[in-house]
């Protein structure tokens, strides 16, 4: 239910990322952006945090500023780590970590982006929740998902251009609006539906309340 503070979150500390790297690198040409693995960590550390306090019986809104505050304390005791490394000449640590534990590592996150992405499309959440028999939403919204991957692996190998792909996902997102606009489908329904993310709730405070 709050896909949609973490996409926010995850643009804005994107963001904040690019600008500090762009400005404080030592490559000009290097870029700096959220990492597969990496999330697929944060995501199962969140879920973990996330049951615990629930529980608890805490508040969505204790949950959020919880995960979002472990988040941030990760990010920055890794941070202090890397700049130790770097500091010290260290890096050549990694090489004391064997083959297996690293190829294992890359090939379980690489499992579980897929599981948690097939998740998100068909929204559950796998906790308890079948996806037999599908429903015609979740066919779709599969169907969508399927055939926009199948582009964005085949029209790259034809059409040489670095536009292709931002061109394919444009193309969905107008081709999206265009088909509720033809079945006359308002915002709302499709987000019932599962076709949007869920906004989140904002409570709005008066000035001078007490």
């Amino acid at each position: 239910p709050h896909v949609s503070i973490g996409f926010r979150a995850a643009m804005i500390t994107t963001w904040v990322l690019l600008l500090v790297n762009s400005m404080a690198s030592s490559f000009p040409i290097s870029l700096a952006g959220p990492d597969a693995n990496s999330s697929v960590l944060l995501g199962l550390m969140a879920a973990s945090i996330a049951q615990v306090l629930a529980k608890n019986g805490a508040d969505a809104g204790t949950i959020i500023g919880t995960v979002l505050g472990a988040f941030a304390s990760v990010t920055v005791l890794i941070g202090l780590a890397v700049l130790l490394l770097g500091m010290f000449r260290q890096g050549r640590i990694i090489g004391f970590v064997p083959y297996p534990v690293i190829g294992g590592l890359l090939s379980g996150t690489g499992l579980l982006v897929f599981l948690g992405a097939f998740r998100v499309t068909i929204g559950k959440s796998g906790a308890g929740e079948t996806f037999y028999p599908p429903s015609t939403d979740q066919m779709l919204i599969l169907g969508i998902m399927l055939a926009m991957a199948f582009l964005m692996q085949t029209l790259p190998k034809k059409i040489k251009h670095p536009l292709v792909i931002p061109g394919i996902i444009i193309g969905f997102i107008v081709a999206f609006y265009a088909a509720l606009l033809v079945m006359k489908i308002d915002l709302e329904t499709a987000r019932l539906h599962g076709f949007l993310l869920k906004l989140p709730l904002v409570t709005a405070m008066k000035v001078g309340d007490s």
